[in-house]
């Protein structure tokens, strides 16, 4: 017992750092992609910083690499739905079809849920699953709607059309 409380509360930071981390770090892997095309001279140069050129031989290798970096990170929330769906009759406890509020206290209570707290802490126990929604809608929006055109106006666009449809 001792050894899973230890095992527990050494997993929390693990979890808790990527998800303090992630949409900002997101954001960055996403802008190191976004390349701007001249096209009176064929050039193409990083919007962030227009001194990296697009076409040179280092960008395009740690293009390659960093997209597997955003493939891997974006795995984080999938593998935090995985953590929570294995323990999912614990976060909804079968006495929230006649008691949510019980369901709520049997679930605060239940001290194998401690590294994962941060996840649902904030929702019902019907909702255990809906950070990792939260969690990519917030990287949609730091991260994709920037990418989506070079035009302010179309950006702003898409971000209200996006934020009207998650409401």
């Amino acid at each position: 017992a001792l050894n899973g409380l230890v095992c527990r509360l050494l997993l929390w930071p693990f979890l808790l750092l990527p998800y303090v981390v992630l949409p900002p770090v997101a954001m960055k892997q996403f802008q190191s992609l976004d390349c701007r095309f001249f096209p009176h001279d064929g050039s193409s140069y990083l919007r962030i910083d227009t001194v990296i050129d697009c076409h040179s031989p280092e960008y395009l290798a740690f293009r390659d690499v960093n997209v597997a970096f955003i493939v891997v990170y974006q795995l984080i929330p999938l593998v935090w739905y995985w953590l929570l769906r294995a323990r999912r009759d614990a976060l909804n406890p079968p006495v929230s079809k006649t008691d949510p509020g019980l369901a709520l206290y049997v679930r605060d209570k239940d001290v194998s849920l401690t590294s994962l707290r941060f996840l649902f802490d904030s929702y019902g126990s019907d909702y255990w699953w809906f950070e990792v929604v939260e969690m990519y809608r917030r990287m949609v929006f730091v991260s994709v709607i920037p990418l989506v055109s070079p035009e302010t106006a179309t950006r702003a666009s898409f971000g209200c059309i996006l934020a009207i449809a998650s409401m």
